[in-house]
């Protein structure tokens, strides 16, 4: 559907005049001058849609989808056909003077004011205002444009819509001659589409298709021949002039009436006055030696040898040609048949039926053609994937062109397949699938059950993106963006946001809603970006602070330690001076050669290493008040809970053997040396303590190990750990530590 109701043919005029003087009340063509009063205006149709341009700027050098490109170019020429078939060429055809409504009718504008161009007009004149990427060499040099200068344009427009790309690189069809550029062939394109295209691109006329009805026969699937190439308009004689001016108001390029009566002219035995035999024959060998056997219509061989026998039937020469015709026919049928040339199969067989029906031939043609028929229908109802449904069509139309496209089995098969693959099935399962993806926000990707709102919108877009319920559901879904970009903005999940940005600005949608929201995530990303800075300083003036006040506090509690240490030294000094007869008074611990006792249990001294004793140093240089230059080493590594605690015979216990890291400290008494020249002179070894913590955090039965420090250091140690005090458990435990004693560095 294109500009058929805005070109009418030339019995228009009348019409177009009453139209102007009687208010404009006849709604025949939509387009005519009107007034009102003393003022003259014209009513336009309201088109509501995009130019081709858009959409092709949309897709960036990508090809339209071959089912949408396709139908695209069939209205385009259809138009263009319209007017090239009341003698008007358009002159400047190109994707900016397509328009896409959006009930997807393609229509072509810009036709401008006309000119009559006729073999007697010998007025110069000059053609300005077309685009030069889209116009012919003739054109560009010059020359008033005819249809063939249409078509050559239009042929760009269908490599671009099929290719994404100008078939020249835009450049202008004089440089591409100059450079014998040929374009690239456009591959799996239906039978004679890529030939009626390539033929159209020819840079001179003589080369080129005639006019648009042309293109348009071969874009035909069912049309598979060679396309014409040469001049030739499609009806002869000059369009008048004053009806064509009476339908355009437009100011620009125009379009153009030419003269068809230079073009040659299809040879009419009713034009010719009074022929005779011999001139048919004549006209008939001319025809032969053209090629020109069955076609075309009125100008063939054929005709002309039929047309003498029939004003002479004893005509040997006519009689003659018909009988070679009739071998060369059956010749073709045969090998038509061999190659299976179903075209040529069909010409022929028509041919020969009409000069030999009782030919034998004909029977075995058909009954071949028959089963070559069925045989498609069957296949083509056999097709269960979608992707092979363009095969199927195919093989549909070539049963068509057997059978017929009235045949009843052709005609049940199309139904099935439109059924089954329609298009407007396909898109509302598709619009299902999209509103419940929408639904449930899976827009990016899908969850596994369910594909994303992006699977489903790109799909549709390559069925048909110009369809209302197609450009509807884009339209929902970058809103849907749009609106989940700002919340991921507002959560800064700066990632998401800008994923979701990109997919909206893909789509070439609402644009000044997507540059809003991308602008909204670049403030809330400057914004984080202070934030986080901010929160740095602060952390940083927080911990400033807390390491000072750990400072201070570090150096009370050592001052505190200090005063304990002094204590606890001067009440060590006097229990030890309490001693009667080898025997701590506070511990009970024998201080005899041989054994240490602690609470009536005994330990060799000279017991070694115990392997449930592990070793880990960690030395408490905060808790050390040393009187006497030497420094105690903690080993605070816990015992391992595999390790069996052992009774004061050695024995396993049932008290469960924990880490002391697993103990709670509530307060902790430093042991410390006996301040003695005795002892000064072993400053340095270790004492290895095995204890029971109580379930009230008291420590019992404790045992020393192993040694290598004086009785009155291990008195002590002893006396240390029973004044340590560990938080309430649940039930008694055994653990233990190494105290190792360092001579101070300092």
């Amino acid at each position: 559907r294109c500009v058929q109701s805005a070109l009418p043919p030339p019995t228009s005029e009348k019409r177009t005049s009453e139209k102007t003087n009687n208010g404009g009340n006849d709604g025949g063509d939509g387009v005519g001058f009107d007034r009102d009063g003393d003022e003259f205006f014209m009513v336009m149709e309201w088109l509501d849609g995009e130019p081709l341009t858009e959409l092709l700027q949309r897709h960036r050098s990508s090809p339209l989808s071959r089912t949408v490109a396709l139908r695209m170019l069939r209205s385009i020429a259809r138009g263009l056909a319209h007017a090239h078939q009341s003698g008007v060429a358009h002159a400047d055809v190109k994707p900016a003077n397509i328009y896409i409504t959006r009930d997807r009718q393609v229509k072509v504008l810009d036709f401008g004011l006309a000119r009559a161009v006729n073999e007697n007009n010998t007025e110069e004149t000059e053609v300005t205002g077309f685009t030069p990427a889209y116009a012919s060499c003739e054109v560009l040099e010059g020359a008033l444009p005819t249809p063939q200068d249409d078509v050559y344009a239009l042929g760009c427009i269908a490599y671009r819509l099929l290719t994404g790309n100008h078939p020249f690189g835009n450049l202008r069809a004089t440089e591409a001659e100059s450079q014998e550029l040929v374009p690239a062939p456009i591959q799996g394109l239906p039978m004679g589409v890529w030939e009626s295209i390539e033929h159209s691109l020819a840079f001179r006329r003589d080369d080129r298709i005639p006019d648009a009805a042309v293109f348009l026969d071969y874009l035909n699937p069912r049309q598979q021949r060679s396309p014409k190439k040469g001049a030739g308009g499609r009806k002869t004689g000059t369009v008048a002039l004053v009806g064509l001016l009476a339908l355009v108001a437009a100011a620009g390029v125009g379009f153009y009436l030419y003269s068809q009566s230079e073009q040659p002219e299809v040879r009419s035995l009713e034009a010719e006055a009074q022929p005779t035999a011999e001139t048919l024959n004549e006209q008939a060998r001319q025809a032969l030696d053209a090629g020109r056997i069955t076609e075309p219509e009125l100008d063939n061989a054929l005709y002309y040898y039929t047309k003498a026998l029939e004003l002479n039937p004893n005509d040997p020469v006519a009689a003659t040609g018909i009988d070679l015709i009739t071998q060369s026919t059956s010749s073709a049928l045969e090998t038509a048949l061999a190659n299976f040339d179903l075209n040529e199969a069909v010409r022929s067989l028509g041919v020969l039926t009409e000069l030999q029906p009782e030919n034998p031939l004909i029977a075995t043609a058909t009954d071949q053609l028959n089963s070559i028929a069925a045989s498609n229908l069957q296949t083509a109802l056999a097709t269960q994937l979608e992707q092979e449904l363009p095969v199927a069509q195919d093989l549909v139309v070539q049963a068509a062109l057997i059978l017929g496209d009235d045949s009843p089995s052709v005609v049940a098969v199309r139904e099935d397949l439109a059924n089954r693959f329609s298009v407007e099935a396909k898109l509302e399962k598709l619009m299902q699938g999209l509103n419940a993806s929408l639904a449930s926000d899976l827009l990016l990707e899908g969850d596994g059950t369910q594909e994303s709102a992006k699977s489903f919108v790109d799909q549709l877009r390559t069925i048909d993106p110009l369809a209302p319920d197609v450009v509807q559901g884009s339209e929902r879904y970058v809103s849907a963006l749009v609106f989940q970009t700002m919340l991921s903005s507002s959560a800064r999940d700066f990632d998401r946001a800008d994923n979701l940005v990109a997919e909206a600005k893909r789509l070439g949608l609402q644009s000044d809603a997507v540059n809003r929201a991308e602008q909204e995530v670049i403030r809330a990303k400057t914004q984080a970006a202070q934030d986080a800075q901010e929160l740095a300083d602060a952390k940083r003036i927080a911990q400033e602070a807390a390491e000072a006040a750990a400072a201070e506090a570090a150096a009370a509690e050592a001052a505190a330690l200090e005063q304990e240490v002094l204590a606890q030294q001067e009440a060590d000094a006097a229990a030890a001076e309490g001693a009667i007869d080898g025997v701590d008074v506070t511990t009970g611990i024998d201080t005899t050669e041989g054994a240490l006792t602690v609470d009536g249990g005994e330990s060799d001294s000279g017991v070694g290493d115990n392997p449930q004793v592990l070793e880990a140093q960690a030395t408490s240089d905060q808790q050390t008040g040393d009187l006497s230059g030497e420094t105690l080493a903690l080993d605070a590594q816990a015992l391992q809970s595999a390790i069996e605690p052992i009774d004061d015979a050695g024995e396993a216990t049932d008290v469960q053997l924990v880490p002391l890291s697993a103990l709670q400290f509530k307060r902790y008494v430093q042991p410390r040396l006996v301040p003695t020249s005795a002892t000064r002179r072993q400053q340095e070894g270790f004492i290895d303590v095995q204890f029971t913590v109580n379930q009230d955090g008291t420590t019992s039965d404790i045992q020393v190990t192993e040694t290598t420090m004086s009785r009155r250091s291990i008195t002590r140690a002893v006396n240390a750990v029973e004044r340590w005090r560990f938080e309430a458990i649940p039930q008694p435990v055994r653990s233990g530590v190494r105290l190792r004693y360092e001579e101070d560095a300092g």
